[in-house]
């Protein structure tokens, strides 16, 4: 128990803020603490919106957040990853179309394709390749026109293809016709 200098009631130690007095807590309680503190801030107002920005410039503008959070990241590297881990396994076509769509903005190709999308036009053609017509575990986005011949990521440009058929057909135009989808 401790006497407050201020209110001069006894109160348990943990109803003081800690500080470098002899018994290691302030001579106020928390409560008194922080009535002095808003008068003193009413009282310099200016002084504190000064140092209020200056601590706002030094912190969000001079790479402070950056640093803050590379130094974080570094700390918590394992832990990030395995969150990512976690997350692409229970959104694993959200992710890869996110990838895609990336991809297709770099080139500066329009991409609309969406997750339900995708999910109808395996659902038109199965779950099965166009090109071979097996079914497989995952199939990929092939384009009709490659991204390289300017092919954009969209409903009209997209058929399922395995992984054999789509790396075969690299970055040509297609050998066999292929009914694509007009809705």
């Amino acid at each position: 128990m401790k006497r407050c200098s201020k209110c001069r009631i006894e109160k348990p130690l943990s109803e003081f803020w800690t500080d470098q007095h002899k018994d290691g807590k302030r001579s106020e309680c928390k409560i008194c603490r922080s009535i002095i503190a808003k008068q003193w801030r009413e009282h310099n107002i200016e002084y504190c919106k000064l140092k209020d920005k200056e601590t706002y410039k030094k912190r969000w503008y001079s790479g402070y957040r950056t640093e803050y959070a590379r130094e974080w990241y570094q700390k918590n590297k394992e832990r990030v990853r395995q969150k990512q881990r976690e997350y692409y396994l229970k959104h694993k076509e959200a992710c890869i179309l996110k990838t895609a769509r990336y991809r297709a903005r770099k080139a500066q190709l329009e991409c609309s394709l969406t997750v339900e999308q995708w999910d109808t036009i395996k659902k038109i053609f199965r779950n099965r390749c166009a090109y071979c017509g097996k079914r497989t575990k995952r199939l990929e986005k092939e384009h009709v026109i490659p991204v390289v011949n300017g092919g954009s990521l969209t409903l009209h440009n997209i058929i399922p293809a395995c992984r054999k058929c789509n790396a075969t057909k690299a970055d040509n135009l297609p050998n066999i016709p292929v009914k694509l989808i007009l809705l």
